[in-house]
């Protein structure tokens, strides 16, 4: 199962890791997949076949296909394959939520004092 970690406080990116596949024939190929806004699963940039981390760029998540919003749930899974064809998708990760780096700032009117009457 995958882990999913923020690398900074400036909400630029988050590293996904998780434990190598074992297998009896060395490893061509490991793709990982993150659930979109709209249910679907989405294919992350390429990794080696013995990749156990990639590191993202969390603005990736708030664009198509993903279109996930601020403090929205990231779930991702793996699966490698050898010669003897792809293995099973591991369990998706437990949710993790995008930092929300945009807070909503509330506008204050400015206080108009009454003017005084002469």
């Amino acid at each position: 199962m995958p882990t999913l970690t923020p690398l900074d406080s400036e909400c630029k990116k988050t590293q996904i890791t998780w434990p190598g596949a074992s297998s009896c024939a060395p490893l061509k190929k490991t793709m990982i997949e993150c659930l979109g806004y709209d249910g679907e699963w989405y294919p992350m940039p390429t990794v080696s076949a013995t990749a156990t981390a990639l590191t993202v760029n969390d603005n990736g998540f708030h664009i198509a296909p993903f279109n996930l919003p601020a403090g929205g749930k990231v779930y991702c899974h793996v699966r490698s394959a050898s010669k003897w064809d792809w293995g099973i998708w591991t369990p998706s990760n437990d949710a993790y939520s995008l930092p929300n780096c945009n807070p909503v700032v509330a506008v204050i009117d400015p206080i108009v004092a009454d003017e005084e009457e002469e």
